[in-house]
């Protein structure tokens, strides 16, 4: 942890920089932070994945589902929301501790896909959680699955739409780091991953409270 913030850090003021000093500062005293979120998971979170079609989401909802308690629902591109209508969503959301968002797309839906949507449901998931009285005393999560493509670039053509679309929500993701309605974190893929899959690896960090989570 401590080599990716000096690693990201030293490019200077970013949205991923921030994430990455933000996870250091929550992964200090880890034996608090395992008790804490070993606690949360085992208390009955409730769930919701999209993109749970793809191999990582999959992995993801798979993983959430094994936890003691929690209750997982999957939001379907096509029936639950589409492009132009994310209504559908709301009694989903409504029911949501967690959103993990999993989607994505490459080629000419690529900015739709990996920033113009994530964040309409993530303001849509603000929106609907504002109006349902809690009294639970832990923060709603937003998890975004990003890409290692947010900071090396595109290597190929037929890649820069997918790489401008995940950098113009890093914007996005900075403003999200700060957020006092929700606790975000940052799921980065990483091109070589753990034999553990990088779903477990993710859990690994997040149960200790990290907000940026590259997998290796």
């Amino acid at each position: 942890m401590v080599s990716l913030v000096t690693s990201f850090t030293s490019l200077g003021p970013s949205a991923l920089a921030y994430c990455v000093a933000s996870s250091a500062i929550h992964v200090v005293g880890s034996v608090f932070f395992d008790l804490v979120h070993w606690l949360a998971y085992r208390s009955g979170r409730r769930i919701t994945v999209t993109g749970a079609r793809g191999a990582l989401g999959h992995a993801l909802a798979d993983a959430l589902g094994r936890e003691k308690g929690a209750s997982v629902q999957t939001a379907r591109f096509g029936l639950d929301r589409t492009y132009d209508d994310y209504s559908r969503l709301d009694p989903l959301l409504r029911a949501t501790d967690i959103l993990v968002l999993a989607h994505g797309a490459k080629g000419p839906d690529a900015q739709r896909a990996n920033c113009d949507s994530a964040v309409a449901i993530i303001e849509a998931f603000r929106r609907v959680r504002a109006q349902v009285p809690s009294s639970s005393l832990l923060r709603p999560e937003v998890w975004y699955v990003g890409s290692e493509a947010e900071l090396h670039g595109a290597w190929t053509e037929d890649m820069r739409a997918h790489t401008s679309s995940k950098r113009a929500f890093a914007r996005f993701a900075r403003a999200y780091c700060d957020d006092d309605d929700f606790t975000y974190r940052h799921v980065v893929p990483a091109a070589f991953s753990s034999a553990m899959g990088p779903a477990l690896v993710a859990l690994w960090w997040i149960r200790r409270g990290a907000r940026w989570c590259e997998l290796k």
